[in-house]
């Protein structure tokens, strides 16, 4: 199965992930979660405080407008007023607008204008008589309302004025009285008394902004202005928002004031800070924070702790098993604890002997069968029957070995019979061949069984050639040795058999029987008769033809009634 993901080098190492990674989790969860509910908090007292800043101005307003207006009603009544107008000097009726102003201490202006809409007076701009008026539109909300006044805020000299219109009759209208108050540096200190949050007044266009007054120093005024939004992106809404003055954030609120040819504006902005807004609460998230690192490090000890306790029998687990794989039965765990890993280990411990047991099971039993017979016998299918496959069979014996025992001592007999089987057996398990039996000094070999194989022939054909190559080698030991040379004879044919375990529940053996065996059997003793080693039938001939074969013709064997063919290498 294809592994995906990250994956962890060691049992310690994942075990510390998957402890700590939930624990950071939940502390920082409570952690950003109580400063995030922190800063919606205080935003939203601020956005609130604002609001009543803003309804505060406007009650201002509202009170300098009457103020105005009241003023501008005494003076349209006063004797003196009155009779320097009628003068119709404008050198006197300015001099009287002055000392207007400066007796009364509450306005920064005034304007007389005629009813046709022409500038009598201005002490804003003295000279500047017969002009029109720059606000006609004052005149005419004046002339329309009941009261017969009116009032606003304009931009006169890039500074912010209310204005408050009041008509001169005499009875009849003889001029209106314009007086202003500016809107100055004075003005919103006062108003950041009363709502406890900074005011400027900004005029903002196409062309750029200005503060024309602020609570604020020079440094946060130009930081205002190049924040400031331009009339075109400017919100419908008067909802506040954070705006970033030299690195702070504030909560701002603009309330406009008035609107200007071209599309500017002029705006007041009332503005809080947010970090000192939460400053009083820094204290706590400074001790949110070292409960988070202290949880953090006491979960990472106790990650530790586990990690370390039970890494270690994990890890000596491992050691074991790999000792096990490497063949080494031998070495036994020792644990002491009586939780799962201690049992793991007791069972471990269990495996390998049992691992050791059938190992020399196994080492025993190849001893007398082959590694091949072994496995098929230890692999758990041992049970009586067998199967029809087709194999190749080959018999090998020593001729005239009767002969030979009457000459040699049983010893030597032995000696010399155990040096020729095991170099015989090593030829043809070398070829792929497993030896069935041996049968005295007869040997009977199996191609293609237990397992089978395709080339089963050609193998057997090999391993004859082999044999006597072998045995040409034996003859140099026994010369030197002053022993009989050997001769053998082998034949071999391929056919189908019935291979298994054939015996009783008791007692078993794995091999192979059918007129196959027989026949191999009666072909290693026709070389006797035809002066051939190795002698092969036609089926054999015929599934492994790479060979040098040489035709001895056909001969009928004792047993079949049929002649066969036969070769000889």
């Amino acid at each position: 199965m294809p592994r995906s993901g990250r994956q962890f080098s060691s049992f310690r190492s994942r075990l510390l992930v998957f402890v700590l990674v939930p624990m950071l989790a939940v502390l920082a969860g409570v952690f950003l979660s109580v400063e995030r509910s922190t800063s919606a908090n205080t935003r939203t007292v601020i956005n609130d405080s604002l609001q009543v800043g803003r309804d505060t101005l406007q009650r201002l307003l509202a009170e300098r407008r009457d103020t105005l207006l009241a003023s501008s009603a005494l003076l349209t009544a006063d004797f003196a007023f009155r009779a320097a107008y009628a003068t119709e000097n404008y050198a006197t009726r300015l001099d009287t607008a002055q000392n207007y102003l400066r007796r009364v201490g509450i306005a920064d202006a005034m304007i007389i204008v005629s009813p046709d809409g022409l500038v009598e007076v201005d002490t804003l701009h003295p000279g500047k008589q017969g002009q029109t008026f720059a606000w006609p539109e004052l005149l005419d909300a004046a002339d329309e309302s009941e009261s017969h006044t009116s009032s606003s805020v304009v931009l006169i000299d890039e500074s912010a004025y209310q204005l408050s219109v009041t008509p001169f009759l005499a009875p009849d209208l003889k001029a209106w009285i314009v007086v202003g108050r500016r809107l100055a540096d004075a003005f919103v200190r006062e108003l950041k008394k009363l709502v406890r949050a900074e005011v400027s007044i900004v005029r903002s266009s196409a062309d750029g902004a200005a503060v024309l007054a602020s609570s604020l120093d020079a440094a946060h005024r130009d930081a205002l202005v190049k924040s400031a939004r331009t009339p075109g992106t400017a919100p419908a809404t008067t909802d506040t928002r954070l705006v970033e003055l030299r690195g702070s954030a504030f909560v701002t609120l603009e309330e406009p004031l008035m609107q200007l040819e071209g599309g500017g504006r002029v705006a007041t902005v009332l503005q809080r800070s947010l970090d000192e807004a939460l400053a009083p609460y820094r204290p706590l998230n400074q001790r949110l924070l070292l409960l988070f690192v202290i949880g953090v490090l006491v979960a990472g000890l106790i990650a530790l702790w586990l990690a370390q306790n039970l890494s270690q029998p994990v890890a000596a687990l491992a050691r074991q098993v790999g000792r096990i794989a490497r063949g080494d039965y031998t070495h036994v765990m020792s644990s002491s604890r009586r939780d799962e890993l201690g049992q793991l280990a007791g069972s471990v411990n269990d495996m390998a002997r049992g691992l050791a047991d059938r190992e020399r099971v196994r080492d025993l039993l190849g001893k007398v069968v082959s590694k091949e017979i072994a496995s098929e016998l230890l692999s758990g299918k041992v049970e009586l029957g067998g199967e029809e496959r087709q194999v190749t069979v080959l018999f090998s014996d020593i001729r005239n070995f009767t002969t030979l025992c009457e000459q040699l001592p049983a010893t030597q007999i032995v000696g010399l019979l155990n040096r020729y089987l095991s170099r015989m057996s090593e030829v043809i398990e070398s070829q792929g061949g497993v030896v069935d039996k041996y049968i005295g000094d007869a040997v009977m070999a199996l191609f293609g069984a237990p397992v089978a194989r395709a080339d089963a022939a050609e193998a057997a054909v090999r391993a004859a050639i082999a044999m006597q190559e072998a045995l040409r080698e034996l003859h140099a030991l026994h010369d030197a040795e002053g022993l009989p040379r050997l001769a053998t004879g082998i034949g071999i044919h391929t056919g189908n058999v019935v291979a298994g375990n054939l015996g009783s529940s008791h007692r078993m053996n794995y091999t192979v029987i059918g007129d196959a065996v027989n026949l191999a059997s009666r072909l290693q003793g026709l070389t006797r008769e035809h002066d051939s080693a190795i002698i092969v039938s036609a089926a054999t001939a015929a599934t492994a033809p790479g060979f040098a074969y040489r035709a001895l013709g056909e001969v009928r064997v004792k047993g079949k009634s049929e002649v066969v063919t036969i070769y000889g290498l």
